[in-house]
């Protein structure tokens, strides 16, 4: 008897006179991610503890860590992609929207995650900006899956990108 395995569709039918043989089409799993900012341990490490507030204040060129669950199929690191994104105006949208998928080193230079030792049901990671990337409000989004039918874009929140006066090297980029 074939058996239907969730999010990979349903390669036969059950009817009144058994199953059928003809295929499904495969829809897309539909995910929700839930994320924690690790508020308290990135705050420390980028000198922004005290700050008031609920939203993630990081330094620029500077790692910070986030976890995510996944609510639905478990996911690879390697099938995911991230997308960072600032500016009030589409214009602005497009210039600075940024993807990048998970990676085995850190780059001062773009955007990367790593990621780090996994825990059952959460996959934690260190995303870090380049050195001259615009401060400001960005919005961290995640897709799983290669961006064809299969795929599937969670947006997570946002967080504050900010200039790093501890940063070697960073003293002439502007704000």
């Amino acid at each position: 008897m074939a058996t239907c395995r969730e999010g990979l569709g349903c390669p036969f039918l059950p009817t009144e006179r058994g199953w059928t043989g003809w295929p499904l089409r495969s829809f897309p799993l539909t995910l929700s991610a839930k994320i924690d900012w690790k508020l308290k341990e990135n705050g420390i490490a980028h000198h922004t503890d005290h700050y008031s507030g609920n939203e993630l204040v990081v330094r620029r060129g500077q790692p910070f860590a986030i976890s995510l669950s996944f609510d639905g199929a478990p996911q690879e690191a390697g099938t995911l992609t991230f997308t960072v994104k600032t500016g009030s105006t589409a214009d602005l949208q497009r210039r600075s929207r940024v993807a990048f998928g998970v990676s085995g080193s850190m780059a001062s230079n773009s955007w990367a995650a790593v990621q780090t030792f996994p825990a059952p049901g959460t996959m934690t990671f260190f995303i870090s900006s380049p050195v001259n990337a615009a401060i400001g409000r960005y919005s961290l989004d995640v897709r799983t899956g290669s961006g064809g039918s299969g795929s599937s874009s969670v947006h997570l929140g946002t967080f504050v990108l900010l200039f790093n006066p501890w940063l070697q090297g960073t003293a002439g980029l502007p704000f």
